[in-house]
C-alpha cells in the first residue's frame, strides 16, 4: 500500500514540477532579464570612457535594443 501511495505522490509532484518549469519559470526568467539588462548596459556604456550622461544613456539604449529587444521580438514571432 505504501509503495502505491509513494508512486502516486511521485506522479503528482512530477506533474506539478513540469507545470512550474514549463509555465511559470520562463516568464520569471524573462522578467528578471528585462530588469537586469538596462543597468548592465549603462555600466558598460560608462566604462567606454568619459562622455556626457546623455550620450551614455543613448549608447546604453542602443545596446539594450540590440541585446534584448531584437531577440525577444524574434522569439515572440517564432512561437
Amino acid at each position: 500500500m505504501s509503495f502505491i501511495l509513494l508512486l502516486r505522490w511521485h506522479q503528482l509532484l512530477r506533474e506539478f514540477m513540469h507545470r512550474v518549469v514549463t509555465g511559470y519559470l520562463p516568464s520569471v526568467i524573462l522578467i528578471l532579464f528585462l530588469y537586469a539588462v538596462p543597468p548592465t548596459m549603462m555600466l558598460f556604456s560608462a566604462m567606454e570612457g568619459n562622455i556626457s550622461r546623455s550620450q551614455r544613456k543613448r549608447s546604453a539604449c542602443i545596446k539594450v535594443l540590440y541585446n534584448m529587444g531584437i531577440p525577444y521580438f524574434t522569439l515572440k514571432l517564432e512561437s
